[in-house]
């Protein structure tokens, strides 16, 4: 073993749900993406729906199954059933074990949610240290909401810290308790921040809470010098109007240190992760967002001061 990863045994395990290496759109050079599995937001529009719950998932994806049975005969639970050649996986008796994803052999089972302790994590981030200094990348914490297993994601970024003095970003919605966020200003680099929505109602009936709490983190991060970068999802129908874009706009513009946003358009491809988990897909009706809709969006940005670039 790397004697850099030398067993730490103070510090708790998290639910991981998936890990992404050679990442280019996570902060700045080439980057390693740990995705923390659980959000306290249920984003309409979500296009990662599998990391929203904070208990392991399976998901079957249809178009990679064999129709083999071997889930069937090795789920101890007996919670899965396959009915018309479809796969059924009963959430109630399934505990995530992950036996029958392992053993399938077209892949068409997977584990969304896996226990990771920080020593094995660094394994895995470790593998892409050449490429980090070579292109000024490093570690990104992503989710569903790191924020939400914070205490593990500031042990993770302080090690990474320690053994690398590598660059950190987070990505987070800011619906956390103010302390969690003053706890991990001192290891956290970038913070690439959603801003959703500025009117509390609204922000609620498109995610399940309010945003006052994450209004006041964002003000409390750029207030403490730290660098925060706002992404704004372009939601059709709920803020790509101008008079909710231009409030996001000022709100950004005001923030100490803030001269650029993300615009995030909308997609549909999280449209068939639904299926997979046997959810109905909460915007089938909406369309991808236009080049006209991005452009009026940027132009709103632009005229407010900020530098608006397209993705992350």
């Amino acid at each position: 073993m790397n004697p850099r990863c030398a067993e730490s045994r103070d510090v708790p395990t998290a639910l991981i749900w998936d890990i992404k290496q050679y990442a280019l759109h996570d902060g700045p050079g080439i980057r390693t993406t740990v995705f923390f599995k659980g959000c306290p937001l249920r984003c309409a529009w979500c296009c990662n729906p599998e990391s929203q719950s904070f208990a392991p998932e399976m998901i079957w994806m249809a178009e990679n199954c064999i129709g083999c049975g071997q889930c069937v005969q090795v789920c101890p639970h007996q919670a899965i059933a396959v009915v018309s050649g479809a796969v059924h996986i009963d959430a109630g008796r399934c505990d995530g074990c992950g036996r029958c994803s392992d053993n399938c052999p077209g892949g068409a089972l997977q584990t969304m949610g896996r226990a990771y302790s920080i020593d094995r994590l660094m394994e895995e981030v470790l593998k892409d240290e050449g490429f980090f200094w070579r292109s000024g990348g490093g570690l990104t914490l992503s989710g569903g909401e790191p924020l939400a297993q914070a205490d593990f994601a500031r042990h993770l970024l302080e090690r990474y810290k320690q053994e690398t003095h590598g660059h950190t970003a987070v990505e987070t919605c800011g619906q956390a308790d103010p302390e969690t966020v003053t706890a991990l200003l001192p290891v956290v680099d970038l913070w690439l921040y959603d801003l959703k929505h500025i009117d509390p109602a609204t922000h609620r009936r498109g995610t399940g809470a309010d945003n006052r709490r994450i209004l006041k983190n964002a003000r409390t991060i750029c207030e403490a010098g730290a660098a925060l970068v706002p992404r704004i999802p372009l939601i059709p129908g709920f803020n790509d109007d101008h008079p909710s874009l231009a409030a996001l706009a000022a709100f950004a513009a005001a923030l100490p240190g803030v001269g650029e946003v993300h615009l995030m358009p909308y997609h549909r491809l999280g449209h068939p992760k639904y299926a997979r988990l046997n959810r109905p897909y909460p915007f089938g009706d909406r369309r991808p967002s236009t080049p006209a809709a991005i452009e009026a969006a940027r132009r709103i940005f632009a005229d407010a001061g900020l530098k608006a670039g397209i993705g992350g």
